[in-house]
């Protein structure tokens, strides 16, 4: 006759379950440890990432202006920017929220993306919006009555609002355009300045190349500039 098999399960030794337990306990902190450390360098390589596309949006600026572009032995903007293997029109939205946000606004935008919508939303409204102000609005009217929480809008609805702005100023005009805007050898005049009051010793000097109406010149905005220090604005400029 066959042994009935017994029922009764068989327990781990104390000690082994101990030794199972401390293992597993060991190897969580050491995963824990290793994702933390991948966590901390994620956020160190963001802020990387929107400190490098506002330097090279000032770079690009600077490469915009027409004595640059001939010194590259090229004939337009848009060569340069192959030659950085990068879109005109990224190249245009890195220098367009150069000239028109400080560094620190760009990158409390939410990153270049975003500080890119808002750069184009401010360049589409009739006003004399900025970006950075735009980004605070909780209820941005819309033609046709719609609001937007900039604050908490996604890039693409800021996207979407700067198309629906364009698109009412051209059909209230009767033209197709984009609204307000700099152009290049503003913009580019802009950065030179910029770049030679931080050789004086003002790093913190801002000049930004502010659009004003359609069909007339930008305006040049300086910041962060010392009363005391203006003889060093004088020798940027020439004067």
């Amino acid at each position: 006759m066959a042994k009935k098999k017994s029922s009764k399960k068989k327990t781990m030794p104390a000690a082994l379950l101990k030794r199972a337990k401390a293992e597993a306990t060991a190897k969580r902190a050491r995963l824990e440890g290793r994702a933390r450390g991948l966590l901390d360098l994620i956020a160190r390589r963001k802020d990387e990432i929107n400190e490098a596309f506002y330097d090279i949006g000032e770079a690009l600026a600077e490469l915009s202006h027409a004595d640059m572009i001939a010194a590259l032995g090229r004939k337009t903007f848009a060569d340069v920017c192959k030659m950085c293997k990068l879109s005109t029109t990224l190249a245009d939205g890195l220098i367009c929220v150069v000239t028109t946000m400080t560094r620190d606004e760009a990158i409390a935008a939410g990153g270049q993306t975003k500080a890119i919508a808002l750069a184009a939303l401010a360049q589409a409204t009739p006003e004399l919006d900025t970006p950075a102000g735009l980004g605070k609005k909780r209820a941005f009217a819309l033609p046709g009555g719609d609001k937007v929480d900039l604050t908490k809008a996604s890039t693409r609805e800021v996207e979407h609002a700067a198309v629906v702005v364009r698109r009412a100023a051209a059909a209230k005009s009767g033209k197709k355009g984009r609204g307000r805007t700099t152009t290049e050898d503003e913009r580019a005049l802009a950065a030179l300045l910029q770049k030679k009051l931080h050789a004086l010793g003002l790093r913190s000097a801002k000049v930004t190349a502010v659009a004003t109406k359609p069909g007339q010149g930008g305006d040049l905005k300086f910041e962060h500039i010392p009363c005391a220090k203006v003889d060093l604005l004088k020798r940027a400029i020439g004067a």
